[in-house]
This record gives C-alpha cells, sequence and structure tokens, in this order.
C-alpha cells in the first residue's frame, strides 16, 4: 500500500467502486444511474491506493454498501446500521429494470390485471441478494420477453435460469434447515418458479412436454416448507409476507381438492394467523370457510371406500356439509357486495336458449377484480359442496331417511344448476381487456361449470361454455393485434385453462361412481 497525491479525475464513488467515471459537472451520470448523489471533484487529497483484484471489487462494493458498523461508548458489541445510501450493483439495478418492465405489462395503474393479489405485485420491493431469488426472477423475466417475442434463445436462456435456481434452492434446503427468517426467499422462489412453469413456451420442448404440470410440485414443496417452519408469528413481519402468505393459501387450496386431502391451512394454528383480520378482511374472513372444502371431499372418498356403511358417519358428513353451506350464504349477505347486470354483445355468437331460465344474454358486473375473484371463487366452492352432495345421495339414496339427511335432491339439483349459471355469466367481465389481459382466469371458471354441465348431461349448457370460451380468447387475440402488442400474460391462455386432474377430482373423486343420470333441472 502507498500514499500519493493525485489530480482527482473521477468522483469518489466511481473511484472506490474501479469503474470509469464521466466525468460531467456538476456530477457525474453514473452515480445517478445508482440512485445516489455524486459527491463531486473537489477538495482533491491525499488518499490510499491499494490493488483490488478485480473480481473482487464488485463483491467488497455490494457487501459495504449493506451495512455500516458503529461503537458506542461503554457498548461491547458492534451494532450494524443500514447505509442511507445502499450501493445497488449494475447486475441487480438491471434484473429490476426488467423485472419492472415485465410487471408494468401485467399492472395497469394501480389496479391488477391478475386476480388474487398476485404475488408479484410487490416483488420489486424484495430483497434480490439472495441467489435462489435472482435466478427464479430472471427465469421469469427470460420466459416473459421470450414468450413476448417469440425468441426461443430467450426461452433457452429461461430454461438456463431455471435449471439454476432449482440447484441453488436444492442446496438452501439441503444444507440449513428451514426456519423464519428464510421464509420469504424460499417461498417466494418456490411461487415464482411456479409461475413460470404456466408458460407452456417455457415447458414445451421441442414439441413434446417437458415439465408438465410442474406447478403443483412448487405448490407442494412450499407446503412442506412451511408445515417445517412451524405456524410461528414472527413468519409474517411485513405487508409482503402477508400478501405472499395468502397467495400460497389461495393456490395450496386448489392443489388441495384436486388431491382431494386435507389443507395443511385448514388446522386452527395456521388460521389462527390471519385470525385478527377474518373480521375486517372479506378474503380472510372467506377463505377460512372454503379451508373445510378439501377435508369434506376427503371424507367423502373415505366413506365411499369402505365396504361397510356406518350412518352416524353419513350423518356427521351430511351436517357438516350443510353447515359449510350455510356458512357460504351467511358470508354472500355479509361481504358479497352487490351485483350489476349488463347484456351481452351480439357479435359473440353464442347459442340461444341454452339456460333454463331463458335470460341468456345476461352477464353480471363486479366493482373491482377483487370482488369478482371473491364471488367467483365463492361460487366454485359451493358447485363442488353441493356435487358432493349429490353424490352422497345418489349413491345412498336409500338410506336418505336413516341418515336423517338436511337436505332433498331436488333442492340441491336446482341449487347447482344456479352456481353453475353464475359462473357462466361471470366469465363475460372477468375476460375483459381492461381486468385481465389474459383469458385464463375466466376460461378458468368457464370449464369448472363445463366439467358439471357435461356430468348431469346438460348439453346445451355445455355448448354455451364452448362458444363462450372461443369467442373470449378471440375477442382477447384481436384487442392485442389492434394495439399492437402480444401481452406477456396472453401466453397463459396458450395451455388449456384447469387442470384435468383437478376436474376429475372434484367431481368424481377417488371412487367414481354412477352418478348424475337424468336429472331433471
Amino acid at each position: 500500500m502507498s500514499t500519493t497525491n493525485k489530480e482527482r479525475t473521477s468522483c469518489t464513488l466511481c473511484h472506490d467502486r474501479k469503474v470509469k467515471c464521466d466525468r460531467q459537472r456538476p456530477g457525474c451520470q453514473k452515480c445517478k444511474s445508482y440512485g445516489v448523489d455524486c459527491p463531486g471533484y473537489d477538495q482533491p487529497k491525499k488518499r490510499e491506493v491499494k490493488i483490488v483484484p478485480w473480481k473482487g471489487a464488485e463483491r467488497k462494493w455490494r457487501h459495504a454498501g449493506k451495512q455500516t458498523t458503529s461503537v458506542q461508548k461503554g457498548a461491547s458489541k458492534q451494532i450494524c446500521q443500514p447505509d442511507p445510501q445502499a450501493r445497488v450493483s449494475v447486475q441487480d439495478m438491471y434484473r429490476l429494470q426488467i423485472l419492472t418492465n415485465f410487471l408494468d405489462l401485467q399492472l395497469k395503474g394501480d389496479q391488477l390485471v391478475v386476480f388474487h393479489n398476485s404475488d408479484l405485485a410487490s416483488m420489486p420491493g424484495n430483497d434480490l441478494s439472495t441467489p435462489f431469488l435472482a435466478a427464479a426472477l430472471d427465469t421469469l423475466c427470460f420466459v416473459g420477453l421470450g414468450t413476448a417475442h417469440d425468441d426461443q434463445n430467450l426461452l433457452e436462456e429461461a430454461r438456463v435460469r431455471y435449471g439454476n435456481a432449482i440447484g441453488m434452492l436444492s442446496t438452501e434446503l439441503r444444507h440449513r434447515k428451514p426456519s423464519t427468517s428464510q421464509f420469504r426467499p424460499v417461498a417466494t422462489t418456490m411461487m415464482v418458479l411456479r409461475i413460470c412453469e404456466m408458460f407452456q413456451a417455457f415447458t414445451i420442448e421441442g414439441g413434446e412436454s417437458g415439465r408438465s404440470q410442474g406447478w403443483d410440485l412448487h405448490l407442494d414443496a412450499v407446503q412442506r416448507y412451511m408445515r417445517a417452519c412451524g405456524p410461528a408469528k414472527d413468519l409474517i413481519q411485513s405487508d409482503f409476507d402477508w400478501k405472499l402468505f395468502q397467495n400460497i393459501r389461495f393456490c395450496s387450496l386448489y392443489l388441495s381438492m384436486a388431491k382431494r386431502t386435507h389443507s395443511l391451512f385448514e388446522e386452527p394454528e395456521w388460521l389462527e394467523l390471519s385470525r385478527e383480520r377474518s373480521k375486517s378482511d372479506p378474503a380472510v374472513a372467506l377463505y377460512d370457510i372454503r379451508a373445510r372444502v378439501p377435508g369434506l371431499l376427503a371424507r367423502c372418498d373415505k366413506l365411499m371406500e369402505n365396504e361397510t356403511l356406518y350412518t352416524s358417519d353419513l350423518t356427521s358428513l351430511y351436517n357438516d356439509l350443510y353447515a359449510l353451506r350455510c356458512d357460504f350464504g351467511s358470508w354472500t349477505i355479509s361481504f358479497g357486495g352487490t351485483l350489476g347486470f349488463d347484456t351481452l354483445p351480439q357479435d359473440l355468437n353464442l347459442p340461444k336458449d341454452a339456460f333454463a331460465d331463458g335470460q341468456d344474454e345476461i352477464c353480471y358486473t363486479f366493482t373491482d377484480s377483487n370482488h369478482a375473484s371473491l364471488r367467483t371463487s365463492c361460487w366454485m366452492m359451493s358447485l363442488a359442496v353441493e356435487g358432493t352432495i349429490l353424490r352422497l345421495l345418489y349413491a345412498y339414496e336409500d338410506h336418505v331417511a336413516t341418515a336423517s339427511a338436511p337436505f332433498i335432491r331436488p333442492e340441491i339439483e336446482r341449487a347447482a344448476y344456479e352456481t353453475a349459471t353464475n359462473l357462466c355469466r361471470s366469465v363475460y367481465w372477468c375476460c375483459q381487456p381492461s381486468i385481465a389481459q389474459s383469458p385464463y382466469v375466466g376460461n378458468f371458471i368457464l370449464k369448472f361449470a363445463k366439467a358439471y354441465f357435461d356430468l348431469v348431461g346438460l348439453t346445451n349448457e355445455s355448448n354455451w361454455c364452448d362458444a363462450m370460451a372461443y369467442a373470449v380468447h378471440t375477442q382477447t387475440q384481436s384487442n392485442h393485434e389492434a394495439a399492437g402488442q402480444k401481452s406477456l400474460l396472453s401466453a397463459l391462455s396458450q395451455r388449456p385453462a384447469g387442470d384435468d386432474r383437478f376436474l376429475s377430482g372434484v367431481w368424481l373423486g377417488r371412487n367414481p361412481c354412477q352418478i348424475f343420470i337424468d336429472i331433471a333441472v
């Protein structure tokens, strides 16, 4: 190390960072691009010149910007305080820029264009220093850009980053026990990789399915990680943690229904994490009701798989299903809000006289996307419960009286038909370009209702669902062509909306029986 007097040819920050300063006045643009104020070029003074390997310069810079150490008088330990001018690496700056551009295509103003409080909304504010999280975000950026521009090189790079993220995440899980301090980066990485799996162009290589339906593997992994962490109160420390927790719970609910297993978040200790918000948050209050659905489906399967029928078990299941239906009705009254009505455009070319009430041209309108998400989710869960009741009523028709069923079959048939019709009338609003850039969410709702119509043999209603799915898909494509751009989320519509395993799991269970024959609506 040596000491020398030199004329300053660059600002202090550029010199310390070993980058070329542009020497502009009054401050260089390099510092401005890093989000810090340039200290200027005045007061040349003695400085220490030491040789720093160029490979370690960036690492030393980033480490120096994360924290500064100060020692208080009388204190035996060093206290780390955040640097008010935290230094941002060039790589993280570019990563944030690409990710922000990607999110801008998903978000219009303050309104989410994807339902259920997308876990991407707060991602730019998250810590990107974790290697596997950075690799997952890079994967999402590359797969989004590659899909939008139909660039196979970008998609191939996305697959490389995907492999890197999986490798680093596996290493993290092998060498470090699950903890609440790592919940945010680990769970975020898994949920981001789940989104990547929804792009068909990313999962299909050479015309053959590569990681088909890999989204459920990531959901299962994040549930296992959360179970290992336990329902600790410090698991949720920020608004981002709360959004992430809600997103995981919501997606896991449908996975539990498809697998017909009890949900992790149905357990009382997990419900307690959100209990304080349940009185004021309609979404939390509804989830507490919906979380009971997978467990009841599992009980239905267990009952039907047993060779010996115990009337007490059937009566208990009937009572729990009846109580759940009542809770859905109470939530609708308390939090459901008011539905609006509109008329479907004539150019959709939908079949006439498809529904029993003759109001084929009517569609629902909602206050906002959150209102639509809550109401449609409530209808989907209600339809799943009503379908389960019909399975039991058909399978044990001779035991209706002895089991003291609190409902009759014609009543449940009419209620299920009305619920499926409500889902159909919600699709057009949910698929509007001002609400969602992709018809994926609306098509998922539509396919769920169509599966019910197919099971009960209602051909007219099923054909109406097919025509509506084609109409909204065509409309979305024409809107993007008129705008002169292709939405990244529109690529999601390439994948068939709704996993067949989910639909068969909800309607038929593990032990299908002869049901839904000649139902008179």
